[in-house]
């Protein structure tokens, strides 16, 4: 059995300074380092190149992902609703929601484009290191890629989820401005028939017709001392 062995606190530093990496290389002295042209090793440079990428993009949780999406409210307000205060607190959540489903689409949309990138790349590298015909070389190079493929055809279904409930969130601020814009039109109609009314109202004040017996007047032109001519003449 091995005894614990105490250490100190300078030693621990020692080992961790020990452990750290040498300092990355540039593009440019990596790009030099390649005149050899393609063989396993600087195939596997690369396929470790290409893996550093995809461990800097959060991997895609599929479920948490569902989860996080089916728990929000699309519930939108129908055409017969006429509460603007109601339809912009739906606006406002909406909102909410689109801006958080830009940040998946970003999240998932990265790790979708280095992994298809990686597997397409190393692929079309990785035919010149298998001898036979086309065929049996694209199979070999595809083979070797596998694990890069699978990961892109992972995170592609969940982009075209999140691709989706955006375009049908679209479609829901597209029915909540046409609910507002019908409730405008709508105060707008009203507020010309008041002002009709008000007119119209006005109209038989300054005018009001004269009262006879049967409760019907008419105006006494010949009050004003103008001679009417009739039909029979003077």
């Amino acid at each position: 059995m091995t005894e614990f062995q105490e250490i100190s606190i300078e030693e621990m530093l020692e080992i961790e300074n020990a452990e750290v990496k040498q300092p990355k290389k540039s593009i440019s002295q990596l790009i030099k380092d390649r005149k050899g042209g393609i063989t396993n090793s600087a195939f596997d440079l690369d396929v470790e190149m290409f893996e550093e990428q995809l461990q800097l993009c959060e991997w895609p949780n599929e479920s948490v992902i569902y989860d996080e999406i089916n728990n929000w409210n699309f519930a939108t307000p129908t055409k017969e609703c006429f509460d603007r205060t109601e339809i912009v607190k739906v606006y406002a959540r909406l909102n909410a929601y689109r801006y958080r489903l830009s940040q998946l689409l970003g999240h998932v949309g990265r790790y979708y484009k280095v992994a298809s990138t990686a597997q397409k790349s190393l692929k079309e590298t990785a035919h010149s290191l298998y001898t036979g015909t086309a065929s049996e070389r694209n199979a070999q190079a595809g083979y070797r890629v596998r694990p890069f493929e699978l990961e892109s055809l992972y995170a592609e279904g969940i982009l075209n989820f999140l691709t989706e409930t955006s375009k049908a969130l679209d479609s829901m601020f597209i029915n909540l401005s046409a609910n507002l814009k019908h409730i405008d039109n709508l105060v707008r109609v009203n507020h010309g028939y008041e002002d009709e009314g008000i007119a119209l109202n006005y109209s038989d004040m300054q005018n009001p017709p004269d009262e006879t017996d049967n409760g019907i007047g008419f105006h006494d032109k010949s009050s004003s001392g103008i001679r009417m001519r009739t039909r029979g003449g003077n």
